[in-house]
């Protein structure tokens, strides 16, 4: 097929876009709040101890129990570890 200037080559939509797929200021700022909310759901041995819950090793023991009764489960993310609360973020999912 020959290139014309006058076909458009692409299948871009046209704009502006339709307004239901335009995220409204309400939207996004529900969104900071969201993001918040789900950065509650894991924990790190520091929160613990910056919050005056623990000292750093009982934090820690009280972590690693959560994790082998499956409340929470560890992941490691770069040289610290995360307790993350699956449950409840399976729950917040449906």
């Amino acid at each position: 097929m020959k290139w014309d200037p006058e076909i458009p080559s692409n299948k871009f939509p046209l704009l502006p876009p339709e307004l239901e797929h335009v995220e409204t200021r309400s939207i996004l700022k529900a969104c900071i709040k969201v993001r918040a909310a789900i950065a509650e759901l894991k924990c790190r041995i520091d929160n613990l101890v910056e919050r005056g819950v623990a000292k750093r090793q009982t934090a820690s023991i009280y972590l690693k129990q959560l994790v082998s009764i499956g409340i929470l489960k560890e992941m490691e993310v770069g040289r610290e570890k995360l307790y993350i609360n699956t449950r409840l973020l399976r729950e917040l999912s449906q």
